[in-house]
Protein backbone atom coordinates (compact mmCIF):
# COMPACT_ATOMS: atom_id res chain seq x y z
CA UNK A 1 0.00 0.00 0.00
CA UNK A 2 1.04 3.28 -0.56
CA UNK A 3 -0.12 6.16 1.64
CA UNK A 4 0.38 9.51 1.59
CA UNK A 5 0.70 12.59 4.07
CA UNK A 6 0.39 16.71 4.31
CA UNK A 7 2.69 17.56 7.51
CA UNK A 8 2.62 20.92 9.21
CA UNK A 9 4.08 23.83 8.19
CA UNK A 10 7.17 23.91 10.04
CA UNK A 11 7.91 27.13 12.10
CA UNK A 12 10.12 29.08 9.69
CA UNK A 13 7.14 27.90 6.92
CA UNK A 14 4.39 29.78 8.31
CA UNK A 15 3.89 32.32 5.45
CA UNK A 16 3.96 29.76 2.82
CA UNK A 17 0.45 28.64 0.98
CA UNK A 18 -0.44 25.09 1.19
CA UNK A 19 -1.25 23.75 -2.16
CA UNK A 20 -1.95 20.43 -1.44
CA UNK A 21 -5.39 19.28 -0.60
CA UNK A 22 -7.61 16.09 -0.01
CA UNK A 23 -11.10 16.80 -1.87
CA UNK A 24 -14.08 16.44 0.22
CA UNK A 25 -14.82 12.59 0.17
CA UNK A 26 -11.50 11.95 -1.45
CA UNK A 27 -9.78 9.86 1.40
CA UNK A 28 -7.40 7.96 -0.99
CA UNK A 29 -6.55 11.20 -3.35
CA UNK A 30 -5.09 14.74 -3.26
CA UNK A 31 -4.94 17.58 -5.36
CA UNK A 32 -1.99 19.68 -6.42
CA UNK A 33 -3.82 23.29 -7.02
CA UNK A 34 -1.13 25.94 -9.05
CA UNK A 35 -0.16 29.22 -8.10
CA UNK A 36 -1.65 30.43 -11.41
CA UNK A 37 -5.60 29.99 -12.05
CA UNK A 38 -5.69 28.99 -15.68
CA UNK A 39 -4.09 25.08 -14.95
CA UNK A 40 -6.70 22.92 -13.44
CA UNK A 41 -5.39 20.97 -10.48
CA UNK A 42 -3.90 17.81 -10.66
CA UNK A 43 -4.61 14.53 -8.90
CA UNK A 44 -2.85 11.87 -7.31
CA UNK A 45 -4.47 8.85 -6.12
CA UNK A 46 -3.05 6.56 -3.45
CA UNK A 47 -4.33 3.59 -1.33
CA UNK A 48 -4.88 6.40 1.49
CA UNK A 49 -4.24 10.38 2.26
CA UNK A 50 -3.90 12.19 5.16
CA UNK A 51 -4.21 15.73 5.80
CA UNK A 52 -2.55 18.57 7.39
CA UNK A 53 -4.59 17.36 10.44
CA UNK A 54 -4.32 14.01 10.62
CA UNK A 55 -2.43 12.76 13.73
CA UNK A 56 0.10 9.67 14.22
CA UNK A 57 -2.91 7.68 15.88
CA UNK A 58 -4.34 7.69 12.56
CA UNK A 59 -1.96 7.16 10.24
CA UNK A 60 -0.66 4.20 12.41
CA UNK A 61 -4.28 2.28 13.07
CA UNK A 62 -4.73 2.40 8.82
CA UNK A 63 -1.26 1.77 7.63
CA UNK A 64 1.19 -0.01 10.02
CA UNK A 65 -1.77 -2.11 12.74
CA UNK A 66 -2.57 -4.11 9.54
CA UNK A 67 1.28 -5.03 9.65
CA UNK A 68 1.38 -6.53 13.02
CA UNK A 69 -1.74 -8.22 12.71
CA UNK A 70 -0.21 -10.06 9.78
CA UNK A 71 3.33 -10.06 11.44
CA UNK A 72 1.82 -11.70 14.70
CA UNK A 73 0.28 -14.13 11.90
CA UNK A 74 3.81 -15.43 10.73
CA UNK A 75 3.98 -13.26 7.54
CA UNK A 76 7.00 -10.58 6.91
CA UNK A 77 6.34 -7.05 7.01
CA UNK A 78 8.11 -2.89 6.29
CA UNK A 79 6.94 0.29 6.99
CA UNK A 80 9.35 2.71 4.66
CA UNK A 81 8.86 6.42 4.96
CA UNK A 82 10.51 7.28 1.56
CA UNK A 83 10.60 11.69 0.56
CA UNK A 84 12.52 14.42 -0.10
CA UNK A 85 14.42 16.17 3.60
CA UNK A 86 12.17 18.10 5.35
CA UNK A 87 9.53 16.43 3.99
CA UNK A 88 7.72 15.04 6.75
CA UNK A 89 9.19 11.28 7.09
CA UNK A 90 10.41 11.34 11.00
CA UNK A 91 7.12 13.50 11.53
CA UNK A 92 5.23 10.62 10.26
CA UNK A 93 7.07 7.70 11.56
Amino acid sequence: QVAVRIRPFLSFESGNKNCLTIPPGGEECIQLKYESGDKSPAQFTFDSAFDIDSTQDDVFECCVMPLISACLNGHNATVLAYGQTGSGKTHTI
